[in-house]
């Protein structure tokens, strides 16, 4: 999706903004339904979009710390260079999502979808990536020092020249992960239940 080069108008910004602090138990069965807006270099910081359909959102260069997205549709939804610092993605659906060097520092991803989503070179630092689904996930470059990415799916993911120092890998699935020798595993913490280890 194209995006329009000006950014998000300011009466449109008014309007997401009382979206984004509404207060939800008066949501009842319904969802917010964002499909595929454009919304480049908004201001969305600590907004309440949990449960939100937002499957094909632009979000590139967007303020979206500390945003609540927990269970929200954000499939193929572009989030590259946006600051998700100590965001709430929980239990979302991130396939094939654009997070290219976005800030998700001390971001909660615990059992998202991230399949297939490209990463590449953002920062992970200290993230939850606990039970997430990374098979095949794009993470060239990122920086995930620190992460928790214990019982993670990650078969199949590229993590060349990506920082995994001190991450906690116990019980993830490393099958078949694409890596090289930049790939930084000091320090990283495993256990038995382990799979596919190359070190």
């Amino acid at each position: 999706m194209t995006c329009p080069s000006q950014p998000v108008s300011p009466d449109v910004h008014a309007a997401l903004t009382v979206l984004g602090r509404r207060n939800t138990t008066h949501d009842q069965h319904s969802r917010v339904d964002l499909t595929e807006t454009c919304l480049t270099g908004a201001n969305l910081s600590v907004a309440n979009f949990s449960g939100a359909d937002l499957a094909g959102t632009n979000f590139s260069g967007a303020d979206l710390a500390g945003t609540n997205f927990s269970g929200a549709d954000l499939a193929e939804a572009n989030f590259s260079g946006a600051n998700l610092n100590c965001v709430n993605l929980n239990c979302v659906n991130l396939s094939g999502a654009d997070l290219t060097s976005a800030d998700l520092t001390d971001g909660d991803l615990t059992a998202a979808d991230l399949r297939g989503a490209r990463f590449h070179y953002a920062d992970l630092r200290r993230a939850t990536l606990s039970s997430v689904n990374l098979r095949n996930a794009l993470l060239g470059g990122v920086n995930l020092a620190g992460a928790d990415l214990s019982t993670a799916l990650l078969a199949g993911a590229d993590l060349w020249n990506a920082d995994l120092n001190g991450a906690n890998l116990c019980g993830a699935e490393l099958l078949n992960v694409r890596h090289n020798e930049k790939t930084n595993i000091a320090d990283v913490k495993t256990d038995a239940r382990t799979s596919g280890k190359w070190w």
